[in-house]
């Protein structure tokens, strides 16, 4: 029969040297061959682990923030099968949206070699915008997804000229002026 242990192990600590990962990595497997008699047949481990919100809230002996789960099961039918049916269904509606974009970019492109300057355009645009707008980075993956690297280059082309166009040179006297 397959057992496997999970344990996560941390604290406020400094930097760590290169090579961090091996000492704790060795001294499970060391110890999980001592206590079953067989060796690990895996072990994954990094120090990069979190902890959920109920495992933070008995690490400092709260109560836990139940706002984010609640929000879940109200997004449904105010049960946590429903949650789970709503943002199954979700998922399924936005991978339908991105399908649906896939195949008309698809027809774009059965209409000429490749997308048209304007789209190229666009994509350059949106590459140039640093936002945390969700809807438009939303739409800049959709356009990466559907884009070849020469057209995202185009893209970005585009948009670096018409950002340099746009952008006055600094002024700068002529030798001889403004002395």
């Amino acid at each position: 029969m397959e057992r496997i242990w999970k344990c996560k192990i941390g604290g406020e600590v400094g930097d760590l040297p290169a090579g961090a990962d091996g000492p704790m990595r060795r001294a499970v497997q060391t110890a999980f061959k001592t206590l079953t008699g067989v060796e690990a047949s895996f072990t994954f481990s990094g120090w990069n682990a979190t902890l959920t919100e109920g495992e933070r809230a008995v690490h400092e002996n709260r109560a836990p923030n139940c706002g984010a789960m609640q929000e879940a099961i109200d997004a449904g039918d105010g049960t946590l099968h429903g949650a789970i049916e709503y943002w199954h269904e979700e998922a399924l509606r936005l991978r339908a949206e991105l399908a649906q974009c896939q195949q008309e970019m698809q027809q774009i492109r059965q209409m000429g070699d490749t997308i048209p300057l304007p789209v190229c355009e666009a994509y350059g645009e949106l590459w140039m915008t640093v936002t945390k707008n969700k809807r438009i980075n939303r739409a800049r993956h959709l356009l990466v997804s559907c884009m070849t690297m020469e057209e995202r280059k185009a893209g970005m082309r585009l948009a670096m000229k018409a950002h340099n166009n746009a952008t006055p040179a600094p002024i700068t006297a002529r030798k001889g002026e403004g002395e």
